[in-house]
C-alpha cells in the first residue's frame, strides 16, 4: 500500500479528518475516535490558516477579512458556527488537559475543563426502554455530549458540523 503524501490543507482534510469522522460516524459512542476527530478539525484550521493565511476568503458567499493570527481565524469561524468552539475546546482539553482560553486574553489561561458525558440514553418514547403497547422499545440510541459553560452539546452533531463547513470552504476558497 503506497502511503498517500500529505502536503497540502485539501490533501490532509482528505487523508486525516475524512478518515476520522468517518470512522466516528460508524461508532458514534467512542470516544477515542469523538478525540480524534475533534483534534484533525482543529488541525485543519492551522493547515488552512499557514497555507493562506493574510488572504481575503469566503463564507458562503460573504467575503471575510484576512487573519494574521490562527486564533483571529478561529474566532471568525466560532462567531459563523457554536460547533467550532465545542469542538476546539474538546481538542484542546484533550491536548493540554484543560481547556484553555488563549484567544480571549482577558480570561485566565486556564479555566474550567469541559465534562464528558459519555452515555445518554433516549428510547422513542423516553429514557431507557419505555412501554410501547406492551413491549418494552428495541430502539436506544446514545450519543457523546459535552458540558462546556453549563451548555450541553451532542459532540457528533458538532464534528459532523464543523466537518461539513470545512468541506464547502475548500470548494468556495479553492483550498
Amino acid at each position: 500500500m503506497k502511503v498517500p503524501r500529505i502536503d497540502t490543507p485539501a490533501e490532509f482534510f482528505r487523508v486525516v479528518v475524512e478518515t476520522d469522522v468517518a470512522e466516528f460516524e460508524a461508532n458514534q459512542t467512542d470516544l477515542r475516535l469523538a478525540y480524534h476527530s475533534c483534534i484533525s478539525l482543529l488541525s485543519f484550521r492551522d493547515w488552512a490558516f499557514n497555507t493562506h493565511k493574510n488572504k481575503h476568503w469566503m463564507y458562503y458567499g460573504l467575503r471575510k477579512r484576512p487573519s494574521n493570527k490562527a486564533t483571529d481565524l478561529q474566532d471568525t469561524l466560532e462567531a459563523e458556527n457554536k460547533s467550532f468552539s465545542v469542538v476546539a475546546d474538546v481538542a484542546n482539553t484533550i491536548k493540554h488537559m484543560v481547556r484553555t482560553d488563549q484567544r480571549r486574553m482577558a480570561k485566565p489561561a486556564i479555566v474550567e475543563t469541559p465534562s464528558i458525558i459519555n452515555i445518554g440514553a433516549l428510547g422513542l418514547q423516553g429514557l431507557n426502554g419505555e412501554m410501547l403497547n406492551g413491549d418494552r422499545l428495541q430502539y436506544i440510541e446514545e450519543w457523546i455530549a459535552v458540558e462546556i459553560d453549563n451548555q450541553t452539546f451532542d459532540l457528533y452533531f458538532c464534528v459532523v458540523a464543523v466537518r461539513d463547513v470545512w468541506r464547502f470552504l475548500i470548494r468556495e476558497n479553492a483550498w
